[in-house]
């Protein structure tokens, strides 16, 4: 049984650029921020950065945000820290540990231009190695909605990412954290606080039900049969839509 039905998903109108909302909203999995809620933290984010400045030096524009819709990466960060959440580049020194099994973390958010893609794993809470890793794509340019990735597959799916341009952050817990972790790699007092903590959704608590996703032949791992298994996943940005 497929895991699409239980979740929140936001897609994104054509001619619009509000990537950034779509990702946050369908990694949280609930309509959370609207785009006056990141345009506001943007305006926070511009004052606090002319503040630091003398007068001649300060913006004239805003580089957090625009009238298309636009938003900067430090609004993205600073709209998650609400969650004890924080955004860790993937092929950075502090994650080198982890990089051979990026199906243990939380999420993934890819950044290419103004374009945002969330990578999510579904599984209970806190999440455990041993725990369910369901796995979606939930790019809000998704023609039929989110797609299903294997754990095995999340690296290549990195890995093509990064060649096709992207910049991939790691969704990681903000606080400092203790020895809750420590299952899944995580030692005490590392530099943040571990595989962050996603807000439990629907599809979290269905994940726990049904499982790892199993093929006809009974082969853990293998795509359900509605979703297609021998195409690239549709990272390229579509410049109609810009």
């Amino acid at each position: 049984m497929d895991l699409v039905p239980f979740m929140f998903w936001e897609s994104q109108e054509p001619g619009s650029q509000l990537c950034a909302q779509h990702c946050l909203n369908n990694l949280l999995q609930q309509h959370t921020y609207s785009e006056f809620d990141l345009a506001d933290v943007a305006r926070r984010l511009d004052l606090a950065e002319n503040a630091a400045l003398s007068s001649q030096n300060q913006n004239k524009k805003s580089y957090n945000y625009d009238d298309t819709g636009y938003f900067s990466i430090s609004v993205l960060e600073r709209a998650l820290e609400v969650w004890d959440l924080t955004l860790v580049r993937w092929r950075g020194e502090a994650m080198k540990p982890y990089q051979e099994h990026p199906e243990d973390q939380a999420a993934f958010i890819l950044n290419l231009a103004s374009h945002w893609i969330p990578l999510r794993r579904f599984s209970p809470h806190p999440p455990t190695s041993g725990s369910t890793k369901r796995w979606y794509n939930l790019n809000s340019f998704l023609p039929n909605g989110p797609e299903w990735i294997s754990p095995t597959y999340l690296r290549l799916v990195l890995a093509q990412a990064e060649e096709e341009g992207y910049s991939v952050f790691c969704v990681r817990k903000a606080t400092p954290g203790g020895a809750e972790g420590q299952d899944i790699g995580e030692g005490t007092g590392w530099g943040d606080g571990g595989v962050g903590v996603l807000p439990e959704s629907e599809a979290d608590r269905m994940a726990v039900v049904l499982g790892e996703p199993v093929s006809r032949t009974g082969n853990v791992g293998s795509p359900p049969a509605s979703r297609s298994s021998g195409r690239k996943p549709p990272f390229s940005v579509p410049t109609m839509h810009y």
